[in-house]
């Protein structure tokens, strides 16, 4: 329970986060891919995966 809220609220902050500064750099740059990945799969496989990469533009 706490692994799926987490998650969700992590891929929140991602899905808020990452498109927002990445609009105020590149508006170009397709930020929303790792998003919707994860959302329509949410397999622990590809949570882990794209919860490394943002953590990375996070920092």
């Amino acid at each position: 329970m706490r692994r799926v809220l987490f998650l969700s609220v992590t891929l929140l902050l991602i899905g808020c986060g990452s498109p927002a500064k990445k609009s105020e750099t590149n508006t170009t740059t397709p930020t929303p891919t790792p998003t919707p990945t994860s959302t329509t799969t949410p397999s622990p496989n590809i949570d882990d995966s794209a919860k490394k990469p943002p953590q990375i533009p996070t920092l």
